[in-house]
């Protein structure tokens, strides 16, 4: 039976591709661990990413995803650009990728199937670096360059698909609103978030800036051991840095045991100025680390409202794997 399944996502996959690429496809198989979207490599003339994309999150704003990519897109080329002018070698000015979306033979980037799923593909670029030995210096770095990159936009040209991807009261209203939970509650966690809820709802970031709102080593791509670009930029939205940053800090700046590790952390900032070439000031220094604790409080509160509800958004995992990531950032 699981066979047949496979085999059915399979020539569903091989029908889209057909849309999209007129060379034989090779290979196809899942990848990427996303919350949100179904990954697969195709192997065709080159290789590709497939994604099967949440309809129900997504399919009214394709237009807006689409005006978000081509304006990250032309920002992109205008620093390369800008970069290829000042005579500065290419070693020091460093590599820079940006997806190219593939168009359908209809001349869209997606395609709608009939079980209501959406499908785009782009060009698979390579990354050299295991995501999850990232050296916390060179992600400082790239997430530097990236913020170069997004202040070439105009705060009003990208559109929030998720805007309320850091904004904690819309979780911590959600998760006074479920009454009837599917699973235990655990007193130790709703002991710690009822504490804690008013000082990190208290927390207020300066958000004047374009951002990625997504930051983490999943969504990098390295070469030669720098950061060279960042892929899924769905999440792309006005918003503040200090979000980005903390983001970051939860993925280069802790051990396995979700512990912060000061020195990681203190590389990290230190890598996002070099890039930014600006230090950053004490107050700015406290803003990231009041970011990173609220961030930290605010996917554990996500991450056990998944566990209350049944596992109903963090769709790679289990409900008792919410319960002890909820656990490991709130306790």
């Amino acid at each position: 039976m699981k066979t047949d399944r496979m085999n059915e996502q399979i020539n569903e996959i091989q029908k889209i591709t057909i849309e999209y690429l007129h060379a034989p496809v090779k290979e196809i198989k899942a990848i990427g661990t996303g919350h949100i979207n179904k990954s697969f490599l195709v192997v065709a003339d080159k290789k590709y990413v497939l994604q099967r994309m949440n309809g129900r999150m997504f399919y009214e704003h394709l237009s807006d995803l689409e005006n978000n990519y081509e304006t990250y897109r032309k920002a992109c080329l205008y620093a390369k650009e800008e970069q290829n002018s000042t005579g500065i070698n290419s070693e020091e000015k460093g590599e820079w990728n940006c997806p190219e979306w593939v168009k359908c033979e209809a001349g869209s980037y997606f395609i709608r199937d009939d079980k209501g799923n959406i499908w785009r593909m782009y060009q698979y670029l390579e990354s050299d670096v295991p995501k999850k030995n990232v050296e916390p210096f060179e992600a400082g770095k790239g997430i530097g360059k990236l913020h170069r990159i997004l202040d070439k936009i105009p705060r009003g040209k990208i559109k929030a698909v998720i805007p309320h991807l850091h904004d904690l009261s819309y979780y911590y209203s959600g998760y006074q609103k479920i009454k009837d939970p599917k699973a235990m509650r655990d007193k130790g966690i709703e002991a710690y978030i009822s504490k804690n809820i008013e000082r990190m709802l208290d927390i207020h970031l300066m958000d004047d800036s374009v951002i990625h709102a997504d930051v983490k080593p999943d969504n990098m791509i390295f070469s030669n051991g720098r950061v060279a670009g960042f892929i899924d930029l769905d999440t792309m939205m006005r918003g503040s840095i200090f979000n980005d940053i903390a983001d970051g800090m939860r993925y280069c700046c802790e051990n396995k045991e979700k512990k912060y590790m000061p020195d990681r952390a203190a590389e990290f900032i230190k890598g996002i100025e070099e890039s930014r070439k600006k230090t950053f000031t004490g107050n700015e220094k406290e803003l990231i680390n009041m970011a990173y604790l609220r961030n930290r409080f605010m996917l554990g509160l996500r991450y056990y409202c998944d566990y209350l509800e049944g596992n109903v958004y963090f769709e790679n995992t289990t409900a008792q794997d919410c319960l002890n990531k909820a656990q490991a950032l709130l306790i």
